[in-house]
C-alpha cells in the first residue's frame, strides 16, 4: 500500500467516523417518538361535510418539529388518487379545497431521528346546497407577511361551482378599500404601495357569494437611517477594559428596526472580535489593544442601512 493510498483511505475513514458520530449524537439527543400516537382533531373519523373548504387540524406533538400529511381518495388501501402529500414545519394545521368525494387523511410526526406511525381518519364531502357556506382557502402570500418587495401573485384555491372571485385590497391605516376587481382565475398579480394592507377574496356564483377570506401584508421598502457613533470617541485611549458603546439614529416609521454593532481588531476590518444586535447602550469587556467599531441598522422587512462611520479606540489599562 503506497503512502498516498494510505492517506486517501485515512481521510475517507475519518469522514465516515465523523458522519457516524454526528448521526449518533442527533439520535442521542432527540426524544424517541416512534411509539407516540398523534391525535387528529378535524375532520374526525366518519365526518360528513357539506362544504368543500377543509381545515385539517391535529394536536401538536411537543417533540416533533415536522409533520407529514397525506390525503387520498377514497382511501390509502385502494387509492385512486393521492390528493396531498406535504411536509409541514412545526404547524399542526393545513387548509385544502376539495371536491365532493370520499377521502382519508393521515398525519405522522417527525424529528431528526424518529417518526411516529400515521394516524388516519376518513370523511366524506357531499354537494353543498348552500353556496355561501363555502370558505375560500388562501394560498399565497402567507399571512402577516412583512417584506420589502411589493409585487405579488395573490393565489387561492378554487371553489366548486364558482363563476368568479372578487378581490379587495384594503389600506389598514384607514380601513378604506383601495382596489376591487373580479376574475374567473384563482390568482391575480397586484403591486402594493408601501404600507399596511389586507387582501381578501370571496367566491361568487350568480347572485350568491361566500364570505371573504383575508390576509395581511406589510410592505416596507425604505432602508433605516445610518447610525451616528457617540462613544467611545474616535482615537480615544481608554484606561479600562469595560467599554460602553453608545450611538444615535433617527428611526423611520415602518417595520421594526434594530442596530448591529461590529468590533474589529484590524484596520482592514476583517478580524471580527464581537458582533451584537443592540437596542440601547452596549457594555462589553475587551483586552488591551487597538479596536475599530462600526454599526449597521436592519429592519423586519429585510432592508438595511449603509455602514456608519468607523471609529477607532485603544484599551490600555
Amino acid at each position: 500500500m503506497t503512502l498516498d493510498y494510505f492517506k486517501t483511505f485515512q481521510t475517507i475513514y475519518s469522514f465516515f467516523i465523523c458522519f457516524l458520530l454526528i448521526s449518533c449524537e442527533e439520535t442521542l439527543f432527540e426524544t424517541d417518538i416512534s411509539e407516540t400516537n398523534l391525535e387528529l382533531i378535524a375532520p374526525s373519523d366518519g365526518s360528513v361535510i357539506s362544504f368543500t373548504s377543509i381545515n385539517f387540524d391535529w394536536e401538536p406533538l411537543i417533540d416533533a418539529n415536522r409533520y407529514q400529511l397525506q390525503i387520498a381518495t377514497p382511501n390509502f388501501d385502494n387509492p385512486i388518487q393521492i390528493i396531498q402529500d406535504v411536509l409541514l414545519d412545526s404547524i399542526s394545521t393545513f387548509d385544502a379545497q376539495l371536491n365532493p368525494n370520499i377521502y382519508q387523511w393521515r398525519v405522522k410526526g417527525i424529528n431528526s431521528a424518529y417518526e411516529t406511525s400515521y394516524t388516519t381518519a376518513s370523511f366524506e364531502i357531499r354537494n353543498n346546497e348552500d353556496f355561501s357556506d363555502n370558505v375560500i382557502v388562501l394560498n399565497n402570500p402567507q399571512d402577516n407577511l412583512i417584506i420589502n418587495t411589493n409585487v405579488f401573485n395573490l393565489e387561492w384555491s378554487s371553489v366548486l361551482d364558482a363563476t368568479g372571485y372578487r378581490i379587495q385590497i384594503i389600506d389598514n391605516s384607514n380601513g378604506q378599500t383601495i382596489s376591487e376587481q373580479t376574475t374567473s382565475e384563482t390568482n391575480i398579480q397586484y403591486t402594493f404601495l408601501e404600507g399596511d394592507f389586507s387582501w381578501q377574496v370571496r367566491a361568487e356564483k350568480d347572485a350568491e357569494f361566500t364570505g371573504y377570506s383575508g390576509r395581511m401584508i406589510f410592505v416596507d421598502q425604505t432602508a433605516p437611517n445610518a447610525s451616528t457613533l457617540t462613544t467611545p470617541e474616535d482615537e480615544v485611549t481608554l484606561t479600562s477594559g469595560n467599554v460602553n458603546f453608545s450611538w444615535s439614529r433617527t428611526p423611520i416609521s415602518g417595520s421594526t428596526e434594530i442596530d448591529s454593532l461590529y468590533i474589529y481588531s484590524d484596520l482592514s476590518m476583517t478580524v471580527l472580535v464581537e458582533k451584537e444586535q443592540v437596542v440601547n447602550d452596549y457594555l462589553t469587556t475587551l483586552d488591551n489593544r487597538v479596536y475599530y467599531w462600526t454599526m449597521k441598522a436592519f429592519d423586519g422587512a429585510g432592508n438595511q442601512s449603509g455602514d456608519s462611520t468607523t471609529f477607532s479606540f485603544t484599551v490600555d489599562q
